[in-house]
């Protein structure tokens, strides 16, 4: 029977006694996981920053959660070995999708009420 809290204490002493090192190779950042948990946090985390962003009810938000999605998975294929390097620098250009997202919004006008205010 899997007990949640045991392997979380497993993960994090396995964390502390084993830590992430990183190095720099090939001009790129490489870090080096010595533990066993590096599959099931990458796959956690891409589900938490990518995949949940596809279950929102606006398109834009389902668009930035597959682009991501998608820069995730090129940066694996093209950088294995400096994947978490890679992967960084691909989510900084995604933040452009940000910026010109909330760019296009118009300001409010002048003594508007905000949605939701009173």
């Amino acid at each position: 029977m899997f007990d949640f809290w045991s392997e979380l204490r497993t993960c994090a002493a396995a964390m502390v006694r084993f830590p992430i090192s990183a190095d720099a190779a090939g001009g790129h950042i490489r870090y080096l996981a010595p533990h066993l948990y590096v599959p099931w946090v990458m796959a956690a985390y891409l589900a938490a920053t990518t995949a949940s962003l596809c279950l929102s009810s606006h398109r834009a938000v389902v668009g930035f959660g597959v682009l991501a999605f998608t820069a995730a998975l090129a940066a694996y294929a093209a950088y294995a070995v400096w994947f978490i390097s890679v992967w960084c620098f691909f989510a900084a250009l995604l933040s452009a999708v940000v910026w010109l997202h909330f760019g296009r919004r118009r300001p409010a006008a002048p003594g508007a009420t905000p949605a939701g205010g009173t």
